[in-house]
């Protein structure tokens, strides 16, 4: 007969609930990786403690005592915790001090992957574009290099995080870019919905890009393409606000329509409309102007998030400026 392993069993589960469910193996190599779930404050410390027994001790599932783990860091794995530890951080919000973890990182390991892209993303949430800019051009670089060793695809998402980037600081046509190269990669991997996302994030950026009519109706007729796709009330409203810009103004209309026609309501249009029109979205301000002057020009209702404030019952006054 086998003996117990009471002991065993008890600590694995005690360590499971610190780490999300998650066996630590699993939670380890997740965290390696970036892939740290939401947790808690105190669930992500655990799970980097957990981490840093692995790292240091190479026991897998041991250490509950954090003085254990401080006391056995070894410089060849330092720079794996701190990425793991910043990744733990930025994931419940502890934006400094997970650009603090990156940093050690980092000091370790200049060409750690995940530490640079981690301190980009650290950067960007802290409103810091420029230098966010300048950390993701780095890991997309890094990833690139990555992906020549391997012979396959870079990996999208530093592609798409600085291609956001750029869109923030105004540099479009470098957004548009990298936004269809990750589009593209998503598609090889057969990420569908993801590639579809950035594809239209690229017209988008493309719109603004433009520096001709038939650029930017290029521009539409992706997005218009999309739209055949999966018709939803972003892509409708981001096609009305570019065929406005182009001179469509009847297919404009048509389409402001065919948005409640396809089931969703007037007010999910608006929204919408609304998040389009927000500080943080995607859009340009070419096409925010654009998307404005329609709202006037259909007599949209005001109030809603986002209207402009001269919105009104103006159906049927204005006119084409």
């Amino acid at each position: 007969m086998p003996p117990k392993t009471t002991t065993t069993t008890k600590t694995t589960k005690k360590t499971r609930r610190a780490t999300g469910g998650q066996r630590p193996h699993e939670a380890t190599a997740r965290a390696r990786h970036g892939l740290v779930p939401t947790l808690t404050h105190g669930a992500a410390v655990a799970l980097c403690w957990t981490l840093g027994a692995d790292l240091y001790h190479n026991n897998g599932i041991t250490a509950t005592e954090p003085a254990r783990a401080a006391s056995a860091v070894v410089a060849p794995v330092a720079a794996d915790y701190w990425k793991a530890r910043g990744g733990a951080l930025l994931e419940v919000g502890e934006v400094a001090s997970a650009l603090g973890a990156y940093d050690k990182a980092l000091a370790d390991d200049k060409s750690l992957c995940g530490a640079i892209y981690g301190r980009g993303v650290a950067l960007e949430r802290m409103s810091e574009m420029e230098p966010a800019r300048d950390a993701l051009l780095q890991a997309v670089a890094c990833a690139r290099r990555d992906a020549e060793d391997a012979k396959s695809d870079v990996a999208p998402e530093p592609v798409v995080r600085l291609a956001q980037v750029e869109a923030k600081l105004g540099e479009w046509a470098s957004a548009r870019d990298n936004f269809a190269e990750a589009s593209d990669v998503m598609l090889r991997r057969r990420d569908k919905a993801r590639a579809e996302g950035a594809r239209l994030s690229s017209a988008l950026a493309a719109f603004e890009a433009a520096t001709s009519d038939d650029e930017r109706m290029s521009a539409t007729r992706i997005v218009a393409a999309e739209a055949r796709r999966r018709s939803t009330a972003e892509i409708r409203v981001a096609l009305v606000a570019m065929q406005w810009a182009t001179g469509s103004v009847d297919l404009a209309e048509e389409n402001w329509r065919i948005c409640c026609a396809d089931g969703c309501s007037a007010g999910t249009r608006q929204n919408a409309a609304a998040l389009a029109l927000d500080d943080g979205s995607a859009w340009g301000p070419r096409l925010k102007k654009k998307l404005r002057d329609f709202l006037v020009f259909s007599g949209a209702p005001a109030g809603y998030p986002g209207a402009p404030k001269q919105l009104g019952d103006t159906r049927g006054v204005l006119k084409m400026p």
